[in-house]
């Protein structure tokens, strides 16, 4: 207690024995405390003393510790229930001070679909799950890793012929830096699109598609998906080792002298390509 608080009490009292006359006998009660600054931080003032405010706030078959002055109740080990708070420092970590008590700040926050909670220092933050992207306080969407496609759900695969020319490298990383990959086909459909795109672009001889068999292998695969080839539709004679030239025919191109069927090219030729791209 702080000696003017003291000092003030006294001469309280001393008024009161010199009223009451000189031959009245006082017994001098000093207080312990005014407020809760007065006392320990594990005590709290109650009618002008620091007492230890445990168990009484506590049920029965649980713990009670001070914090502060506000006494806490533990009903397993590490999860504690506070009687009361004034602050979030009044509060575990992982809990906020909400209407005066430990709550999870958490609860009913984050209500939007494929969302979660986290709590850091008292304060609850939303977040997507793990796969998805977007705003968690509305909807979070599936998130597609690079490469994967299509790349939004509901997404049709469309073809274009590009009317600039590359080799076989360029062309897919053209088709890739304008939102798309270089051409795969995946069925007699899919192919006959390709040369109806072809005929109408009025270009010739030759275009890329994302076809490639590895040095020295017979396996013939889609670059743009890793995915080995299900159908073809090669040219007769096709693949073939053309002159036995050491840079080899590693990359598929449709060819015009084979009516727009495959054909197996070097890939350092310079031509005109097709990029496939996704859209709603």
């Amino acid at each position: 207690m702080r000696p003017s608080q003291i000092l003030v009490c006294l001469i309280h009292f001393c008024i009161m024995a010199h009223i009451l006359g000189q031959n009245t006998t006082v017994v001098l009660s000093i207080p312990q405390c005014l407020t809760q600054n007065d006392c320990p931080d594990v005590l709290t003032c109650i009618d002008m003393k620091c007492v230890d405010p445990c168990p009484g706030p506590c049920a029965r078959k649980s713990s009670c510790r001070v914090h502060k002055h506000v006494p806490f109740c533990s009903y397993s080990p590490g999860q504690f229930m506070q009687t009361k708070c004034l602050e979030n420092a009044d509060c575990p970590l992982d809990r906020a001070c909400i209407k005066q008590k430990c709550e999870d700040p958490c609860f009913n926050i984050c209500n939007g679909n494929n969302t979660s909670c986290r709590v850091h220092n008292h304060i609850s933050y939303c977040t997507c799950t793990q796969g998805f992207y977007g705003d968690p306080l509305t909807a979070c969407n599936q998130q597609f890793l690079y490469g994967s496609w299509p790349p939004i759900p509901g997404a049709k695969k469309r073809f274009e012929v590009e009317t600039v020319k590359a080799n076989w490298y360029g062309a897919m990383v053209y088709c890739m830096n304008h939102g798309g990959r270089l051409a795969t086909i995946s069925n007699f459909e899919e192919n006959e699109i390709v040369k109806s795109k072809i005929n109408e672009s009025g270009l010739s001889p030759h275009f890329w598609v994302s076809g490639m068999n590895l040095a020295l292998t017979d396996t013939w695969t889609w670059m743009s998906t890793g995915q080995p080839f299900t159908f073809t539709d090669w040219t007769a004679g096709q693949p073939d080792v053309w002159l036995n030239l050491a840079v080899g025919e590693h990359c598929v191109e449709f060819w015009e002298a084979g009516n727009y069927k495959w054909n197996n090219f070097m890939c350092l030729d310079q031509s005109y390509f097709i990029c496939e791209y996704y859209g709603l």
